[in-house]
C-alpha cells in the first residue's frame, strides 16, 4: 500500500503549492506561477484553474489527493495510461476531456506528444458550497477516471479561462454560475450514483419579490449566486434551476438585463456621465458596461443616448 503524506489546501495568500498527485512525479498547481490563472486573479470565484502544456515526462504511479478536470486545447496530444491493470491509449485534443477522480491511483501516464491543456482543480469545499450532495466531490459519487470527448464541458472552461485573463469583468455572479453549470453537467454524465435531478419548483411570491428588492438595492454590488440563495435559504445549484423556471433565465443573465434597463433610465439625463453611470450599475468599466449594452440592445451606449 502506498504511504500518504499528510497534505492540506490552505489559503491561496500563504500557499506554495497545491499537489494533485501523492509520490510519483508530483504535478501541482502552483500559487504565482505564470500557468496558474485564478491565484493570479483573487476577483476569481470559480475553480482553481491552471493552463500549460503537457510534457513528455512520465508521471509514475501517483495518487490522486484533489479531483481534476483535464481539457485539451487545440494542439494535439497521445496520452498512455494505466488504471487497475488496463492500459489505455487516447487523443488529446480540443473537446477532449480527461477526469481523474480523488483516491485514484494511476501507474503511470505518459505523452507521446505534448499537447496544450487547461487544468481545473474541482475542490471538495467550493463543490460542497456551490452544488451540495453533487456525487462529484465524493469518492463514492464519480466514476473513477473518465477520458471523453464533452464540448460542453470544452465550452465552459474556456469561458472560465477568458474572464479569468481579461480579470474578471464578470464579477462572482458570472464565475459561480459557470462552476455550477459546469458541476451539472458532470454530475449528469459522468456521476456513478447520483440520480437525474428533475425539479419544477418556481420562487413563491414572497421570495420572488425578496429576490427583485435585493437585486433592484444591490445594482451596483458584486452580486453572487451564493448570496442571492442564501436570500430564500436553497443551495446555489437549486437556487440556480429554481430561479430559471421561475424568470425563464438564469441569475447572471437576469441581473445583466436589469442593469441595462436601469441604465436606459438613468441615461435620459444628459448630466449623467455614462463612465459613471457604468461604475454606479456594477460595471467593472465603461468598456465592459458598452459591450454589454451592445449586445443586449444593438446600439452603443451614446448612439442609444441620441435616439432616446
Amino acid at each position: 500500500m502506498i504511504a500518504m503524506p499528510s497534505t492540506e489546501l490552505i489559503p491561496a495568500a500563504v500557499q506554495r503549492r497545491v499537489a494533485i498527485f501523492r509520490n510519483g512525479e508530483i504535478q501541482t498547481f502552483v500559487p504565482g506561477s505564470e500557468h496558474f490563472l485564478s491565484a493570479a486573479t483573487p476577483a476569481w470565484a470559480g475553480f482553481p484553474l491552471e493552463e500549460g502544456a503537457g510534457t513528455l515526462e512520465p508521471t509514475k504511479r501517483a495518487m490522486a489527493i484533489k479531483t481534476v478536470l483535464v481539457v485539451g486545447g487545440k494542439q494535439h496530444g497521445e496520452v498512455r495510461w494505466f488504471f487497475r491493470g488496463s492500459s489505455h491509449h487516447e487523443r488529446m485534443s480540443a473537446g477532449a476531456i480527461f477526469l481523474l477522480r480523488a483516491g485514484v491511483e494511476i501507474v503511470e501516464v505518459s505523452r507521446t506528444q505534448a499537447y496544450n491543456r487547461t487544468g481545473l482543480l474541482l475542490d471538495t469545499d467550493r463543490l460542497t458550497k456551490l452544488y451540495p450532495m453533487t456525487g462529484v466531490g465524493e469518492s463514492q459519487g464519480l466514476v473513477p477516471t473518465v477520458f471523453s470527448q464533452n464540448r460542453q464541458v470544452a465550452d465552459i472552461v474556456r469561458l472560465m479561462r477568458a474572464e479569468i485573463k481579461a480579470g474578471c469583468p464578470n464579477g462572482p455572479l458570472y464565475a459561480e454560475s459557470l462552476s455550477i453549470a459546469l458541476v451539472g453537467l458532470l454530475r449528469a454524465k459522468y456521476s456513478a450514483t447520483c440520480p437525474p435531478i428533475v425539479d419544477h419548483r418556481s420562487l413563491s411570491p414572497k421570495e420572488t419579490e425578496r429576490i427583485l428588492d435585493y437585486i433592484s438595492e444591490h445594482l451596483s454590488d458584486n452580486l453572487s449566486v451564493t448570496r442571492l440563495a442564501d436570500l430564500v435559504q436553497l443551495s446555489p445549484d437549486h437556487f440556480s434551476r429554481v430561479f430559471k423556471t421561475t424568470f425563464g433565465t438564469g441569475p447572471y443573465q437576469f441581473v445583466l438585463l436589469q442593469r441595462v434597463e436601469k441604465a436606459k433610465i438613468i441615461m435620459r439625463n444628459p448630466e449623467r456621465d455614462l463612465v459613471d453611470i457604468a461604475v454606479t450599475l456594477g460595471f467593472s468599466s465603461h468598456t465592459h458596461f458598452s459591450r454589454i449594452f451592445r449586445k443586449l440592445t444593438g446600439l452603443s451606449p451614446s448612439k442609444y443616448r441620441r435616439l432616446c
